[in-house]
């Protein structure tokens, strides 16, 4: 679990989000996908009251989208399972 807010995030420019292009103030997280090669992403409101995330693989400057979400988990909150990535791997996580 992760307690964050984009209250000082700045929008990125170089990456919008494939499912939601007007979202800004983004924050970047990156993290080593599990042994079980799963990943279940959910968020919930708080100061924010609807954001929208984004998962990458690759490098900076190369990044590929793996999946997008808007508005699918609860209270209009981004909320995403991704199965079967390669445990071990970095991925980035776009979350505005």
């Amino acid at each position: 679990t992760i307690n964050a807010n984009n209250a000082n995030a700045t929008t990125n420019g170089a990456y919008t989000h494939s499912c939601q292009t007007n979202a800004q103030k983004d924050i970047w997280y990156k993290f080593v996908v599990p042994s079980s090669g799963n990943i279940f992403f959910t968020s919930s409101t708080g100061s924010i009251i609807d954001n929208v995330a984004s998962l990458y693989s690759g490098n900076c400057g190369a990044l590929t989208s793996l999946i997008c979400n808007d508005d699918d988990g609860p209270l209009n909150m981004a909320q995403f399972l991704k199965l079967g990535l390669t445990p071990g791997d970095t991925l980035k996580l776009m979350l505005s």
